[in-house]
């Protein structure tokens, strides 16, 4: 398999998407993407009437005449998104343009827009990257537009995809990674909340009950420079190539296949994992799971694996 980038490499990658200047979205590495170097439209726009709910009219000259209306577009609120999220993986960007004017797409450009609306009183965003097929739908929080690269690990909230089937957590910003996956840990270790700047579409990591230790880029992931206890990543887009060791008999549930084998990153740390990776065929992402072979065992690793299970709309296939 071809596995992804560095979680800060793809980081750098969303940055570059989302255009990080005049107020344009910048955190949230769950929504990166490799866009091959296509061009790239970004476009932060707002119907009429929810701007003058909200305050601020943000429509973008952008359509083959140099300009976009939103008028007589009905208003993006959370009712909205809940019931865009019900349609899963058949959402689609002409669904999206029920709410906003969009600039045309040519063939080989990336189209990316946040949208605002409010949820129990606080301004959210909608964000949506279009290139070929409808790549991301986070939702994420105002406060969250401030963050830098390095500030992502401590913000409280994560940004989540609405098509997981999890809107209710991703509207309120705290998600349990058991929304997506599920697996029987290893005794005297939790996982923590999904987070969305680990890997490319977000992850967890293993805490040992009892220890405070600061989660950050350089001890979290498995392209951290510090080895951590393990955990769990969502990759989209390029991972970053391993070279396989020891290779365990693969596991199959239902259309998904766990693949599973101790091995080090190509290029990077220096370091042994226990690898376990869930691919399902026309999926936009895949589910790694790493154990740190200096603390568990071999038996340890293959127990855990062959309790893993997914949620109905774990994973997200290309309509």
């Amino acid at each position: 398999m071809r596995m992804g980038k560095t979680a800060i490499i793809s980081l750098a990658v969303l940055l570059f998407l989302s255009g990080c200047k005049s107020g344009t979205a910048s955190g949230g590495s769950a929504a990166s993407i490799d866009n091959g170097g296509a061009s790239v439209s970004t476009v932060t726009s707002v119907s009429a009437s929810e701007a003058s709910n909200i305050g601020e009219n943000k429509e973008t000259d952008s359509s083959d005449d140099g300009k976009t209306s939103n008028e007589n577009k009905p208003v993006l609120d959370a009712e909205a998104v809940i019931e865009l999220s019900k349609k899963h993986d058949a959402l689609t960007i002409t669904d999206i343009k029920q709410y906003t004017e969009l600039p045309k797409r040519d063939a080989n450009a990336v189209l990316q827009c946040h949208i605002p609306f409010l949820y129990e009183g606080e301004r959210m965003y909608l964000r949506v990257i279009d290139y070929q097929y409808l790549q991301v739908a986070i939702v994420f929080s105002e406060d969250y537009l401030s963050l830098s690269p390095f500030d992502e690990p401590f913000y409280e909230k994560a940004a989540g995809d609405i098509r997981l089937g999890n809107i209710e957590h991703v509207l309120n910003g705290h998600i349990p990674m058991s929304d997506y996956i599920t697996f029987d840990l290893p005794e005297g270790y939790i996982l923590s909340e999904y987070r969305s700047w680990i890997g490319s579409r977000g992850g967890a990591y293993l805490i040992k009950q009892g220890e405070d230790i600061i989660h950050d880029w350089g001890n979290t992931g498995f392209t951290a420079e510090e080895q951590s206890y393990g955990g769990v990543e969502m990759y989209g887009e390029g991972q970053p190539s391993v070279s396989k060791e020891t290779e365990y008999a693969p596991i199959k549930l239902g259309d998904v296949v766990i693949e599973r084998f101790l091995g080090k990153l190509d290029r990077g740390p220096d370091n042994e994992w226990y690898f376990a990776i869930a691919e399902k065929e026309g999926g936009l992402f895949c589910y790694i799971v790493y154990l740190n072979p200096k603390i568990f065992g071999e038996r340890d690793f293959l127990k855990l694996t062959e309790s893993i299970s997914f949620e109905e709309h774990a994973f997200l296939t290309v309509k």
